[in-house]
């Protein structure tokens, strides 16, 4: 059987066990489209266009193109719709939420010259980066392997005395908290007494189910100055300051010939971070533009907390228990991460002035990637290593295009396509003695979006509506062990109604 956690001996001294992984914080690395009704009918593609306040956080220098001030606000109804397939069980799950997309408000200073530099402007807005927003289940009727499988591999080495005595067995920094639940529970028992090699207490091959509940949201209050030159040249920088939250419910159950148990993890994730923003757009032409941008990486603080049961009714103990993690002694750990680089380049098209195409090609260079704590990466050395072998460069490319059909009415369309940030063979690496319980993850595969949408003008006042279903694929593996057959898969499908009203002055 292969062991896949690490023990590092220089760190089991250390108050708190490190508990992350590469996999610990959902939707950083896969970027989604969302903001305005205009900007998400077109595909999130503005890029060379400009003029639109979505698009400023893609490239600043989107704003140099407003010419009056304004104030916008965006809603979005999403419904999830997930399908797992696990051993050949397909179960599906659904969640609808309304949420707030954006609201912005950009501030013009004409020079009112004639020649070089003809205004400049600056915004502030709030931008709804990624929901999540989903309920998932999975089934399997005869796993090859059992969760106490992997909790022997992690406990192999320790004693009884490491383990039976609560709650000082949370205290013990060379005991990782699955152990301590498996041996409570009776899920593991010692090959022998005295003896520090441990062997599973599940006979016969287990059903497992698997449920999660998922909510919360990373957003996004961005900054940015923009100057026009000349209406031929314009140039963007922007800070944005971004806090992450996600509540992660999930349940992870066995039922074999012995006996069964639930395992039930809430994990809460929060985290702040900053990151710089810089572009351009150039006119080659009436007709032609292009412009381009980089994002710094995001420099991210993060705070974890978990709160964990197990509930086993084995044989073996004659009755049900119930073991719970208390609340001062549960599993919680700080680090820093660092998110990937981004380059943007675009190109968009002018058609009689009656129509508008643009293309964006967005590179994120996911080996940028690494945890810290303190400024210093060197604890980290595994899970950045991790990050270098797993991760891929991603690649999106986005295409929108947008048509007037009468004096105040706009039709407009888009896709996109979003290919997988990792690496299909990224394992989830933790220490032994980690005080984490929630062993399951899930690899993006590649996302697709079409979208679609309409724009009303009157006078001063816009309203536009919009249409965006998303699609991606995950891979979902409940624990890393040999055997691939314990790997599932679920599609993601959200499908996003938006409305936008904007207020020109």
């Amino acid at each position: 059987m292969k062991k896949i956690f690490f023990a590092i001996i220089l760190l089991l001294s250390v108050v708190t066990a490190k508990a992350q992984s590469i996999f610990d914080f959902p939707g950083l690395t896969t970027p989604a489209i969302n903001g305005t009704a205009r900007y998400m009918s077109m595909g999130g593609s503005f890029g060379a266009l400009g003029g639109d306040v979505s698009a400023i956080i893609d490239n600043p220098a989107a704003l140099g193109i407003f010419r009056s001030s304004e104030l916008n606000f965006s809603t979005n109804l999403q419904h999830a719709f997930t399908k797992s397939d696990w051993g050949g069980i397909s179960l599906t799950g659904n969640r609808t939420k309304f949420n707030i997309n954006n609201f912005s408000w950009v501030i013009n200073f004409p020079s009112y010259k004639e020649w070089g530099y003809l205004n400049s402007n600056f915004s502030f807005s709030f931008n709804r980066l990624k929901n999540f927003n989903r309920r998932a289940i999975f089934k399997h009727n005869a796993l090859d392997h059992s969760l106490s499988d992997l909790i022997v591999d992690i406990t192999n080495g320790l004693y009884e005395n490491d383990l039976n005595k609560l709650p000082d067995a949370y205290l013990n920094k060379r005991a990782g908290y699955l152990s301590i639940l498996g041996y409570h529970g009776y899920l593991i028992n010692p090959k022998a007494i005295g003896s520090n090699q441990w062997e599973s207490g599940v006979t016969g091959a287990p059903q497992a189910t698997y449920r999660l509940n998922e909510w919360g949201q990373l957003n996004d209050y961005n900054f940015t100055y923009s100057g026009n030159i000349n209406d031929v040249f314009y140039f963007g920088i922007g800070v944005s300051l971004q806090d992450y939250y996600r509540v992660a419910q999930t349940y992870y159950g066995e039922v074999f010939s012995n006996g069964k148990f639930n395992l039930a993890t809430t994990t809460i994730q929060d985290g702040s971070g900053v990151n710089f923003n810089f572009g351009f757009i150039a006119r080659l032409s009436r007709a032609i533009r292009i412009g381009a941008s980089l994002k710094t990486p995001t420099s991210y603080s993060f705070k974890n907390q978990q709160f964990t049961t197990l509930t086993s009714n084995m044989a073996a103990a004659g009755r049900q228990m119930v073991i719970t993690v208390p609340d001062d002694k549960k599993g919680v750990w700080d680090y820093d991460y660092t998110s990937p680089l981004k380059a943007q380049f675009s190109v968009g098209f002018i058609v009689a002035r009656n129509a508008a195409i643009n293309i964006d090609y967005v590179l994120t260079d996911n080996n940028t990637q690494k945890f810290k704590l303190n400024g210093e990466t060197s604890i980290f050395n595994n899970e950045n290593r991790d990050f270098k072998q797993y991760s891929q460069l991603a690649h999106t490319i986005k295409v929108g295009a947008e048509a007037k059909i009468a004096s105040n009415i706009k039709l407009r369309g888009g896709f996109a396509y979003i290919t997988s940030p990792m690496s299909a063979e990224a394992q989830k690496n933790i220490m032994n003695n980690t005080v984490q319980t929630d062993m399951e993850y899930f690899i993006d595969n590649a996302q697709l979006y079409g979208t679609c949408g309409i724009g009303f003008n009157f006078n001063n006042v816009f309203l536009d509506l919009a249409y965006v279903y998303n699609r991606q694929n995950q891979r979902f593996t409940p624990f890393e062990m040999y055997k691939n057959t314990i790997k599932g898969d679920i599609l993601n499908n959200y499908h996003n109604i938006v409305a936008t009203i904007a207020v020109k002055y």
